[in-house]
């Protein structure tokens, strides 16, 4: 499936990222912001911290916020894929991360992405321009109601089970999608655990890494911006294709065709190549 390509090429790309120190830094000044924001509202809300410094947010309510809240925000700012990913990470670069306390923590995470999907159902793009500090308490609020209704894990021996992405631990490469298609024939994309992948973003991951071979270019309409766009960048880095030099590219396993499609919208989008 092309979709899972995608993905897991999409993946990838943040796994290989992650090791770099400019992520590292951006990682961890992420987590001491919703650490701050977490105390901010433990002092409003009254949920239950530890006391032992360093411990603050560790198998409890405030690491139940913390997790859900992290994720959400991820979530509203860049998209649930990437929000799903980045905290499965952090679990598996956890030096010998109980399985409880994993799985108390990819449940808050998924919990977050939820809340992150009601926000955008509820309020849309109006959602984003409102201050920060407004989005923090949506945000919050929504998620206290959850940990009320007792929908987060507050315990890792919660006997509550995250619902896993088969293999993923083991080999990234593992990783299943699932379609279905609804009565207007639109069809769906969904991870192993239930979480839609939107059609825009698919498009958006594919479509990032395209590739412009000369005939195509020669044929485009001067107001097809993205197929000019792409060839002067190609042109400028010294990259001069062929349709053969593309296809070669796909028999070797190093490029993607992407087949034509249509849009939700009734768009038709015609087939192309891509990088990896």
């Amino acid at each position: 499936m092309k979709h899972e390509k995608i993905i897991k090429s999409y993946i990838n790309d943040i796994r290989n990222y992650s090791n770099n120190e400019q992520y590292k830094k951006v990682h961890n000044e992420y987590n001491s912001k919703i650490a701050q924001k977490t105390l901010k509202y433990q002092q409003l809300y009254g949920f239950k911290v530890n006391k032992r410094k360093g411990h603050e947010f560790w198998n409890n309510e405030a690491d139940a916020f913390k997790h859900t809240f992290g994720s959400t925000v991820l979530a509203l700012e860049k998209d649930n894929l990437r929000s799903w990913v980045i905290g499965y990470m952090h679990e598996l670069e956890t030096p010998n991360n109980p399985t409880g306390e994993k799985n108390m923590d990819l449940w808050n995470n998924q919990q977050g992405r939820r809340i992150a999907d009601q926000i955008k159902k509820e309020y849309g793009s109006n959602f984003y321009k409102l201050p920060e500090s407004k989005q923090d308490d949506i945000i919050a609020e929504k998620l206290m109601q959850k940990m009320r209704k007792g929908e987060l894990i507050t315990n890792p021996s919660d006997k509550r089970k995250y619902k896993d992405i088969t293999g993923f631990s083991a080999n990234i490469d593992n990783i299943n999608l699932k379609t279905t298609q609804d009565n207007n024939g639109n069809k769906y994309v969904y991870l192993d655990n239930g979480e839609e992948i939107t059609p825009e973003f698919l498009e958006s991951l594919s479509t990032k890494n395209r590739l412009i071979y000369n005939t195509e270019f020669n044929l485009a309409k001067t107001d097809d911006k993205e197929i000019i766009d792409r060839y002067a960048e190609q042109y400028f880095n010294g990259e001069n294709y062929t349709k053969d030099d593309l296809d070669n590219g796909v028999s070797l396993g190093d490029l993607i065709y992407v087949e034509s499609y249509k849009r939700s919208d009734g768009t038709e989008v015609s087939g192309y190549y891509r990088r990896k």
